[in-house]
C-alpha cells in the first residue's frame, strides 16, 4: 500500500463528497502525522499498515460508506497486478505464448542475481586459497562484467571442480520464501517454459506440480512427467508445454553443457556448428509471444535474437510508484530500441519481493485469458432459461 498521498487526491474526494471543512480536518486529523504541513503530500500514520485499517478508522468520525471507500482506494495500489491489455488481446487471439525467466525470478528464493554470483565465486576462490584477499578485492571491484569475472573463476578453477560452490549458491535458503515459490505459479501456466538460469528450481516446481497431479488423476488419465532440457537447442526441435528450457544449461550438468564464460557464449552462439543455440532462440521468438520475468534483457546474444520479431514480446520490468518518468523512458527503451513491450512493478512497498504478487495475479489472469476469456464464458449462458 502507499504511505503517503498528494493533497489534491484527497481534496477531490472532499469536492466530490461534498464534505465540510470541519469533517475535512476530521479526516486529517485522524489518518496523518502531518495534516498541517505546507508540503504536496499527505504521510500516512504508521499504525495503518493496511489500507483494510483505513475504513475502521474514517468510520469513528464520519458516516459516508462511499467517500470512505474511495479514500481506502487511494492508499492501494493494484494497476500492475493487471495483466496489459496488449497482452491480454494477443492471448484472446490465440497467439501461442511462453514464459521466459531470468535470475530476478530465483532471486525471490534467495539465489544470488547474475552480479551477485560473480562476486561470490571470487571470494570461493580466495575462501580455498587459490587468490589472496587482496587479488579478490581487486577482481570484484574492477569495472569488469559478471561474463568476466565468472571468466576469470574458472579460469582458475575448472567447471569439473566447481559444483560444490554452485551448490551452495542454488539452493533456496529461507523456508519462508518456499511458501509462497513464484516457480510454483508459473507452471500452473499450460505454455512452453523457458530460462536463461543454472538453477533447476523452475524443474523442480514443474516436478512438484506433476506428482501432485500424478496423485489426484486416474490411471487413464495419468500426466507424463517433466521433461528437461538443458542441451541440444536447434531450431528443428519440438517445443513442448510439459518441459522446462534451459537454454544456458544447468549447473548439475555443468561440464556438458553451461554458457557462463566469455568463451562458452563465443562458442554456443557463434561457432558451434552442431549445438545452433541462435536458430533455436529465433525460432522460439518468432513463433512465441514470450513473457520475460526476472530479465534484465543485457545479453547481446539473446537480444540479437530478438530483433527479428519486434512488436511481439513482453518484459516486466521495476519501477516506482511515483516516478512515472522512470517507467516512461524504459518503457521507450525497450519499445525503441528493441521493439518489447515494457510493463512496471513498484518497488516502492515490499522491493523486489512485490514481483511474486505481480508473477501470482497475472497468472491468473493468463489462464483466464487462455481458458477462454470473458466473452466464451459468456456464451455458455445462451439458451438458458432463468
Amino acid at each position: 500500500m502507499r504511505k503517503a498521498i498528494f493533497k489534491r487526491e484527497l481534496e477531490y474526494c472532499f469536492n466530490l463528497f461534498k464534505l465540510s471543512d470541519k469533517q475535512q480536518q476530521n479526516v486529517k486529523n485522524a489518518l496523518f502525522v502531518n495534516p498541517l504541513d505546507i508540503t504536496t503530500q499527505y504521510l500516512l500514520k504508521k499504525e495503518f499498515s493496511s489500507p483494510e485499517k483505513i475504513p475502521e478508522a474514517l468510520s469513528k468520525i464520519i458516516i459516508n460508506s462511499d467517500f470512505i471507500a474511495d479514500v481506502k482506494t487511494l492508499f492501494e495500489v493494484n494497476d500492475d497486478l493487471e495483466l496489459p491489455i496488449i497482452l491480454r488481446e494477443q492471448l484472446s487471439r490465440k497467439e501461442k505464448f511462453a514464459v521466459f525467466v531470468g535470475a530476478g525470478v530465483s532471486k525471490l528464493l534467495g539465489i544470488p542475481l547474475w552480479d551477485e554470483l560473480a562476486v561470490r565465486a571470487i571470494n570461493y576462490l580466495h575462501e580455498i586459497k587459490k587468490i589472496s584477499f587482496a587479488e579478490a578485492e581487486r577482481i570484484i571491484h574492477e569495472r569488469t562484467s559478471p561474463k568476466q569475472k565468472m571468466s576469470i573463476f574458472h579460469q582458475i578453477l575448472q567447471k569439473k571442480d566447481s559444483i560444490e560452490f554452485y551448490e551452495k549458491c542454488f539452493i533456496p535458503n529461507n523456508k519462508e520464501r518456499l511458501s509462497r515459490n513464484p516457480y510454483d505459479e508459473l507452471v500452473k501456466i499450460e505454455c512452453p517454459k523457458f530460462s536463461s538460469n543454472l538453477d533447476n528450481e523452475f524443474l523442480n516446481a514443474l516436478n512438484r506440480k506433476t506428482e501432485f497431479d500424478r496423485k489426484e488423476a486416474s490411471i487413464a488419465n495419468l500426466p507424463s512427467m517433466p521433461i528437461h532440457i538443458s542441451s541440444g537447442f536447434n531450431k528443428d526441435m519440438v517445443i513442448s508445454t510439459n518441459a522446462i528450457y534451459q537454454v544456458h544449461g544447468s549447473y548439475q550438468y555443468i561440464e556438458k553443457y553451461s554458457v557462463i564464460t566469455m568463451q562458452d557464449y563465443l562458442f554456443r552462439y557463434f561457432q558451434d556448428r552442431e549445438i545452433r543455440l541462435p536458430d533455436f532462440l529465433e525460432k522460439i521468438f518468432n513463433e512465441y509471444v514470450i513473457l520475460f520475468i526476472g530479465y534484465g534483457m543485457e545479453e547481446f546474444e539473446i537480444l540479437r535474437s530478438i530483433l527479428n520479431s519486434r512488436g511481439k514480446h513482453h518484459v516486466l520490468v521495476s519501477t516506482y510508484l511515483n516516478d512515472v518518468n522512470l517507467l516512461r523512458v524504459k518503457k521507450e527503451y525497450f519499445e525503441g530500441a528493441l521493439g518489447m513491450h515494457a510493463h512496471g512493478y513498484y518497488l516502492d512497498f515490499n522491493g523486489h519481493d512485490r514481483l511474486y504478487h505481480v508473477i501470482k495475479s497475472w497468472v491468473k489472469k493468463i489462464n483466464f485469458e487462455i481458458e477462454g476469456g470473458f466473452y466464451p464464458k459468456i456464451g455458455e449462458f445462451e439458451g438458458v432459461e432463468l
